[in-house]
C-alpha cells in the first residue's frame, strides 16, 4: 500500500515534506477536518492534492480566484493527474462537456468557484460520484471577520450537508487573524478539527517599512531600491490600477536611473485576459525581471526566486500585505521586503476599504434604498422585513468596522520601533506577546534582535543622504527664483532635481547626463553649482 511520501515522489519528485504537511495529510487521511493556517510558498496544495490522489472518489476544491484554478490544474495535468476546473470562464459548450466527464468519475480533482454550488447542473453531476474530501481554499473568505469576506463562500456549509454523506473538510489560508480562525470553524461547522499553522511566519524575509514625507521621496526611494535589487526577479505593488498605470510609465521616465538591461511590464485587473497571460508568461519564464502590479498580481504564480517585493503605497491590511510579501523568497533564500509609507496613504486606503465612501454615508444609502424598494411595491414593511434590514445594517456595519481596524493595525505596523516579524506574529497568533525568559527586549529588539526586520537590524542603505541633498537643491533654486523674480520650476522642475540627487553631478558633463537640465544660462548656472554640490556630497557623506 502506497504512502503519502510514496505519491509525494511519484507525482512531485520531492524526498520529504515540509512542516508541517505531512501533519496535515495524515489527519485527513485519518478522517479529521483540517484548519491549515500556512504562510504562501510552504505548499497548502500539496496538503490536499495528496490526499485526493490516495483516497479515491472525486475531490472538490473551492477557490474564488479563475487564474489560479487554471494554474493548477495545468500543473496537475502535467504530473499526469486527471483534474478540471468549472467556472464563468467556460463557454457553455465546454462546461457541458467537463459536466459529462466529472458525472463518469473521471477527474480525481475538480476546481470550482463558490457560486457554483449553487448550480443545479454542477450539483447533479456531483450527487453521482464518492466525494471523499472537500478542500476550501482562502477560507479567510467565509468569514466577515476577514480581509476578504465574499458572501458567496457561506454555500459551502449547505452544500457538505446536501453531499449526504458528509466528506471531510480541509480549510486553507495564508492569513487569519483568531477570531477569524473561529469564525472558519464555526461557519464550516468542522468536527473533531486539527489546526495546523506555522510558528514564526517566513523568518527568510526582510522587513522593512521606509517613512516617504512625500511623492518625491516614494520616488527616490523607490528608485534607489530598484538600483540595489533590480537586477534579481521582484514586484512593486500598489493598491490601484490608476496608481499602476501611472508608475509603469514613471519607471520609463526614470530608466537613466535604474540597474542596465531591467525589464518590466504592468499587471491588474483591467488587462484582457490574453494580456495578462502574456506578462504573467514572460515574468515567469524570466524575460521580465520586475511586475508593477496591483494585488490581482501573485495567486498562484509559481516561481521561487521572486528576491523583493515592494509595497509602493500602503496596503489595505495586514492579511493581504502578509501575503504578497510573502511572494518573495519562496525557495527559503534570504528576500528582502520594503514598505514605502507615506502618511497620505491613509486616507486613500480609507476611501477604497470602505467602497468610495464614508461609513455613514454606506449605511444611510443601504438605509434609504430598502426604504425604496418597500415604498415602489406599494406596502408597508411587516416585522420580518424589518428585522431582515436591521440584520443587514448591522451586519454592513460590523464589515465597516472590521475594515477600520484592520487598516489601523496596518498603521501601527508602519510605525512601531518593535520587531516587525514580532508584530506579525501577535496578530496573527503565531507566538504570545510574552518574552522569554533569559531574555531582554528594548523597542528595537522585539523578538531576540531576529536580524530579520529594519527594527531589529536596519539595512545600510543611505537613503536618508537622497533627501538631504534634494532639501539643498530645491534651497537653492528657491534662492535663485527669488533673486531672478522667475517661477522656480523655470530654473529646473522637481524631476530633474530629484535626478539630480540620485545621480549626483560635479561636473558640466556629469550635469549634460541629468533628464531635463536643458543648455545655455541654466546649464552654466548648475555647472557652477557643481562645485556646491560636491562640497555638499562630502558633508552628507559625513553626516
Amino acid at each position: 500500500m502506497s504512502t503519502p511520501l510514496d505519491t509525494l515522489q511519484r507525482y512531485w519528485g520531492y524526498g520529504q515534506f515540509r512542516s508541517p504537511q505531512s501533519q496535515i495529510i495524515n489527519a485527513i487521511l485519518a478522517g479529521r477536518d483540517v484548519l491549515a493556517v500556512l504562510p504562501t510558498g510552504s505548499g497548502k496544495s500539496v496538503c490536499f492534492q495528496v490526499p485526493a490522489l490516495m483516497m479515491g472518489g472525486t475531490t472538490v476544491v473551492i477557490s474564488p480566484l479563475i487564474a489560479l484554478m487554471q494554474d493548477q490544474v495545468d500543473q496537475l495535468r502535467e504530473r499526469g493527474i486527471s483534474a478540471t476546473f468549472i467556472n464563468s470562464s467556460l463557454r457553455p459548450a465546454a462546461c457541458s462537456h467537463r459536466l459529462k466527464l466529472l458525472a463518469q468519475g473521471k477527474y480525481r480533482l475538480v476546481y470550482a468557484a463558490p457560486e457554483a454550488l449553487a448550480n443545479l447542473r454542477f450539483k447533479a453531476a456531483l450527487k453521482l460520484l464518492a466525494i471523499p474530501l472537500v478542500a476550501v481554499d482562502e477560507a479567510h473568505c467565509i468569514s466577515e471577520w476577514g480581509h476578504d469576506f465574499r458572501p458567496s463562500y457561506r454555500l459551502i456549509d449547505n452544500f457538505v450537508e446536501w453531499l449526504g454523506r458528509r466528506p471531510v473538510v480541509a480549510a486553507f489560508t495564508a492569513t487569519a487573524t483568531l477570531r477569524t480562525r473561529l469564525d472558519i470553524v464555526d461557519s464550516l461547522r468542522l468536527k473533531n478539527h486539527r489546526m495546523a499553522t506555522v510558528p514564526g511566519g517566513r523568518t527568510n524575509l526582510h522587513l522593512n517599512v521606509w517613512d516617504c514625507p512625500d511623492d518625491h521621496w516614494q520616488v527616490l526611494s523607490l528608485v534607489r531600491l530598484l538600483q540595489r535589487h533590480g537586477h534579481q526577479p521582484g514586484i512593486v505593488y500598489t493598491t490601484t490600477r490608476a496608481a499602476a498605470e501611472w508608475l509603469h510609465a514613471l519607471l520609463e521616465q526614470w530608466h537613466f536611473a535604474l540597474p542596465a538591461g531591467i525589464t518590466w511590464d504592468v499587471y491588474h485587473g483591467g488587462l484582457g485576459p490574453v494580456e495578462r497571460r502574456r506578462v504573467q508568461r514572460a515574468f515567469l519564464e524570466g524575460e521580465l525581471k520586475l511586475m508593477v502590479a496591483t494585488n490581482a498580481f501573485g495567486m498562484g504564480v509559481d516561481k521561487p526566486d521572486i528576491r523583493w517585493i515592494i509595497h509602493y503605497q500602503l496596503p489595505l491590511n495586514l492579511e493581504g500585505y502578509y501575503q504578497e510579501a510573502g511572494r518573495a523568497g519562496r525557495d527559503g533564500r534570504q528576500s528582502w521586503c520594503y514598505l514605502l509609507f507615506n502618511p497620505a496613504d491613509i486616507q486613500v486606503c480609507r476611501y477604497l476599504a470602505l467602497g468610495g465612501s464614508n461609513s455613514q454615508q454606506l449605511v444611510h444609502q443601504r438605509q434609504l434604498s430598502g426604504r425604496r424598494q418597500l415604498a415602489s411595491q406599494g406596502q408597508l414593511a411587516d416585522r420580518g422585513q424589518l428585522v431582515d434590514r436591521r440584520q443587514s445594517e448591522r451586519s454592513l456595519r460590523m464589515r465597516l468596522a472590521v475594515k477600520e481596524a484592520q487598516l489601523q493595525a496596518m498603521v501601527r505596523y508602519t510605525t512601531t520601533k518593535n520587531c516587525r516579524h514580532r508584530f506579525l506574529g501577535k496578530y496573527f497568533g503565531h507566538q504570545s506577546d510574552e518574552a522569554k525568559p533569559g531574555h531582554q527586549h528594548t523597542q528595537y529588539t522585539g523578538r531576540d534582535h531576529c536580524s530579520q526586520c529594519g527594527c531589529c537590524r536596519p539595512l545600510n542603505l543611505p537613503h536618508r543622504q537622497w533627501r538631504y541633498r534634494l532639501d539643498r537643491l530645491l534651497n537653492w533654486r528657491t534662492v535663485n527664483a527669488a533673486r531672478l523674480s522667475v517661477a522656480p520650476d523655470s530654473l529646473a522642475t522637481d524631476r530633474v532635481l530629484a535626478a539630480a540627487a540620485i545621480l549626483r553631478p560635479t561636473s558640466r558633463d556629469e550635469w549634460l547626463k541629468v533628464p531635463g537640465i536643458g543648455t545655455g544660462w541654466a546649464l552654466r548656472n548648475w555647472a557652477k553649482r557643481g562645485q556646491v554640490h560636491r562640497n555638499q556630497v562630502h558633508r552628507s557623506k559625513a553626516r
